[in-house]
């Protein structure tokens, strides 16, 4: 029987044996390393995966990641409830702004992860999404009162980024992890979340103003499906050339025309369209490719939220998140072989 189970509620990132992140049950140390047997390609993959794994860890600060980041989320909640006031959060925000641009430059000198490049840029988009959490909070002090349907609408804009950030990292995290050779402890059950967030079961759907009001979440989290089917790539990518999702020059088009009813309605067509990818078989052995994609355009479709807010709320800082994700998301989707968008 096992004599813990850890139950992810939220992304957990596990970064040199140090587990951080939003929402834990426990802290645990469950990763072993394997004992004699292993052969010599095994072992230099383990240790090049390592010391890079190391440098890594040194980037993101470890746990004071997960500090910054608990801290920036209960500063928000204390301030939607009256028991903070705005030059207290103000200030929490525009250290956290100092932190995540630290960040971001480590991130850019961190050198390639020698057995996947995709994993840098990930581990680069999740920093970018992590900075923008603070500007939409930065936004939600100068622009909006405690308690306002704007301003709850706003604070679950941030919220949705900070998951997707969470989800951004692990999915580079996941082509590590099988490089380091580690073996679970038979001790530990670990429940990962799912890896593309549904917002409805989440309790983290847009509401009024920005949309009609979501269906009821999830009574229980949504947990990572320990398989999905797949597919040859070529038969994937066909799926994919077929989606007529907007694009992130469409949205951003919208934008600068300031039409809150077309940027809801691209971001609703964006969630429709990763929802129907989540029923798509994913390529053949690359899992982690079908989850970056869906995330890409999960993440356009909060740039289309932000410009919405934007539009209807006249708060600038908006528009410099939606500007960031458009880049992110464009980041996400790019890949050799990955069909262009077409325009919608």
């Amino acid at each position: 029987m096992k004599q813990a189970v850890l139950v992810v509620l939220a992304v957990v990132a596990v970064v040199g044996g140090i587990v951080f992140g939003i929402s834990r049950v426990a802290d645990v140390s469950s990763l072993d390393q394997q004992g004699d047997g292993r052969s010599d390609t095994q072992q230099t993959e383990q240790e090049k995966a390592a010391a890079w794994d190391a440098d890594a860890k040194a980037a993101f600060g470890g746990i004071d990641l997960t500090q910054q980041v608990i801290d920036m989320v209960d500063s928000a909640r204390k301030w939607l409830a009256g028991e903070r006031p705005p030059e207290s959060f103000e200030g929490k925000l525009e250290a956290r702004s100092r932190g995540f641009a630290d960040l971001r430059a480590r991130l850019a000198a961190l050198r390639p992860f020698p057995y996947d490049k995709r994993v840098v840029p990930l581990y680069r988009a999740s920093a970018d999404l992590y900075s923008q959490v603070v500007t939409v909070y930065q936004a939600m002090v100068e622009t909006a009162a405690p308690n306002h349907d704007l301003t709850v609408q706003l604070d679950l804009i941030a919220r949705r980024i900070r998951a997707l950030a969470d989800r951004v990292f692990d999915r580079g995290r996941e082509l590590v992890k099988p490089k380091l050779h580690e073996t679970p402890s038979p001790d530990v059950e670990i429940r990962l979340p799912e890896e593309v967030p549904n917002w409805v079961q989440e309790g983290l759907a847009p509401g009024p103003p920005l949309d009609d009001a979501p269906p009821p979440a999830a009574t229980e989290p949504q947990l990572r499906q320990p398989n999905r089917p797949d597919q040859p790539r070529i038969d994937w990518v066909r799926a994919l050339q077929v989606l007529d999702a907007p694009t992130p020059k469409a949205i951003q088009a919208a934008s600068e025309g300031h039409d809150p009813a077309v940027l809801q309605s691209q971001a609703r067509a964006l969630v429709a369209t990763v929802e129907k990818l989540r029923t798509t078989p994913d390529p053949k052995d690359d899992r982690e490719e079908g989850a970056r994609i869906r995330l890409s355009l999960l993440v356009d479709s909060e740039a289309a939220r932000a410009f919405q807010y934007e539009a209807v709320s006249g708060a600038v800082r908006l528009r410099q998140a939606g500007d960031v994700l458009l880049r992110v998301g464009e980041t996400l989707w790019s890949g050799p072989g990955l069909p262009e968008r077409a325009v919608k």
